[in-house]
C-alpha cells in the first residue's frame, strides 16, 4: 500500500520568535454562538510556556471566550473542534482530506478550462450562441 500523500505542508518561510498564537473564536458552532465565524488573536509567542503564562493573565481579564493554544505557520480548522485538539492525529487527517479535495477541486476546474478552451478553438462552440442560452434562462 502507498503512503498517503501529506497535503498539510507547513510554511517554510516564518518570523522568528513566533512560533505559537493564542486565539479566541466565535461561530455557529463553538461555545460562544455567533452567525458569523469570527477569531481573535490574543497574542503570539516563542514558546508554549510563554503562551501558557499569557493565557493565565487573559483568563483573570476575560474568562468569557475560550482560547486556544495554536502552532503558527501550520493549518487549522476553524473553528477548533475540541474533541479534536486531544486526537492531533485525527485533525491531521481531516485537514489533509479538506486541503486534498481542494487540490483536486483546482485541478478539475483547470482540466475544464483548457478542454473549453480546446474546443473553442476548435470551434465545436461558439461562443456567441452559448452566451445567448445563457442570457434567456
Amino acid at each position: 500500500m502507498t503512503e498517503p500523500i501529506d497535503y498539510l505542508k507547513p510554511d517554510t518561510v516564518t518570523i522568528p520568535g513566533q512560533n505559537y498564537a493564542l486565539i479566541s473564536v466565535v461561530s455557529p458552532s463553538s461555545n460562544q454562538k455567533n452567525d458569523i465565524c469570527g477569531v481573535k488573536i490574543r497574542g503570539v509567542f516563542e514558546t508554549v510556556e510563554a503562551a501558557n503564562l499569557h493565557v493565565k493573565k487573559l483568563s483573570v481579564e476575560d474568562a468569557i471566550f475560550d482560547v486556544y493554544l495554536v502552532e503558527l505557520y501550520k493549518w487549522l480548522p476553524i473553528p477548533p473542534d475540541t474533541d479534536m485538539i486531544e486526537n492531533k492525529e485525527y485533525q491531521d487527517e481531516v485537514l489533509n482530506n479538506i486541503v486534498k479535495a481542494h487540490a483536486d477541486e483546482k485541478i478539475k476546474a483547470k482540466e475544464f478550462f483548457e478542454q473549453r478552451k480546446l474546443d473553442l478553438q476548435e470551434s465545436k462552440i461558439d461562443p456567441i450562441d452559448e452566451s445567448s442560452e445563457s442570457t434567456n434562462d
